[in-house]
């Protein structure tokens, strides 16, 4: 349902852009079907241009205001302020999709399936946003998958998974995994469900703190 996808991406968006971004930290999005995982690539793609033009309307005099000067604003305005001060990292946040290909895909979805341009986007994932040598760095931060690199994929910067298909027992268990890779000044993963997994979750932590309880080495 591409208004449901457009309304859930809207809602990551603020979520990373509040809790993720700030800290350097990149996202990966798994989608129910490869259709929604296209259509996640160009629904988070138009909320962060609504985003950044939300983000210009903010009147200047708020911008200057420390938080605790803006208590009295609605929670919408001090996330707007609060963003407008990582305006810059918006502007340059990259979103891409990987997913397997089939001679049936339209052609827009070559991007995101073809093995090369896949490369391009896997790589770049994992490098930070911020790198003295810009060969070691990409402003990749948001990545959208259907089944693709929730298992094996390497990515310690990756901090937040949004979910939106089904998962449960070593796929669940590898997905916890990907997030809670340790990185520097990480504080731990973060998985977020937007299907209703809440049983398959706290099973699944059950054996991953029963199995490691740090996270993978």
């Amino acid at each position: 349902a591409p208004k449901l996808i457009a309304t859930k991406a809207q809602d990551m968006l603020i979520h990373y852009v509040s809790n993720i971004l700030p800290n350097g930290f990149k996202a990966q999005i798994v989608a129910t079907t490869r259709l929604a995982a296209a259509r996640y690539q160009h629904s988070l793609a138009e909320a962060k241009r609504e985003l950044l033009e939300a983000i210009a309307q903010v009147p200047a005099s708020l911008t200057t205001k420390t938080d605790d000067e803006l208590q009295s604003e609605s929670d919408w305005t001090r996330f707007l302020v609060a963003a407008h001060r990582i305006r810059n990292r918006i502007e340059e946040l990259e979103i891409a999709a990987v997913f397997s290909h089939d001679h049936k895909d339209p052609e827009s979805w070559r991007q995101w399936t073809d093995a090369d341009k896949r490369k391009t986007h896997e790589d770049p994932f994992k490098l930070p946003f911020d790198h003295a040598d810009p060969a070691k760095r990409s402003p990749l931060g948001m990545l959208v998958v259907k089944s693709m690199l929730i298992t094996g994929f390497d990515a310690p910067i990756e901090q937040v998974m949004y979910l939106d298909r089904k998962l449960d027992n070593e796929e669940l268990l590898q997905a916890i995994a990907r997030v809670n890779r340790v990185f520097r000044d990480k504080p731990g993963g973060l998985v977020v469900d937007y299907l209703g997994l809440a049983d398959q979750l706290k099973h699944a932590l059950a054996n991953y703190t029963e199995s490691s309880g740090k996270g993978d080495p």
